[in-house]
């Protein structure tokens, strides 16, 4: 059988997330990142707490435990701890790190950053859809190391 443009290849990760229904065999989901930030942005947050609280657990997953992460304490900051101010930027500060610290242990250029996941949080929540697409790239790796 030959293979068609613009499908993966067989047997990569992303063949074998299609086939286990998205789940992916590294642990993090692959998302449409637009997809996810328009969700987020016509359900007034809601997807965008969901999205947020498996990215946490789902980082934890991918690097076996080696990132440390809470997704409930991460919710927590930037739900409830939205009336003390600080606590939100320190979470989304955290998640930005995380993800960086993905990257680096994936193989990847380290392109996500705390301050940049703070900065896209303040464009209509841009955070969510440059998050995912960095995410993306990391789910088709294993942790090295």
């Amino acid at each position: 059988m030959q293979h068609q443009p613009g499908t993966p290849q067989p047997g990569t990760p992303q063949q074998q997330q299609q086939q286990q229904g998205g789940q992916n065999p590294y642990g993090i989901e692959i998302r449409d990142s637009t997809t996810t930030w328009i969700l987020s942005i016509v359900t007034f947050g809601i997807w965008g707490l969901i999205w947020y609280y498996k990215v946490q657990e789902e980082l934890g997953q991918w690097s076996r435990g080696r990132i440390e992460v809470n997704p409930t304490n991460s919710i927590m900051a930037i739900t409830i701890g939205g009336c003390v101010i600080v606590p939100p930027f320190l979470s989304l500060n955290g998640t930005g790190e995380r993800v960086a610290q993905a990257q680096q242990m994936a193989g990847l250029p380290v392109q996500a950053s705390g301050g940049m996941t703070i900065l896209y949080a303040f464009l209509l929540s841009y955070h969510i859809k440059w998050l995912t697409d960095q995410l993306n790239e990391i789910a088709q790796r294993p942790p090295q190391g």
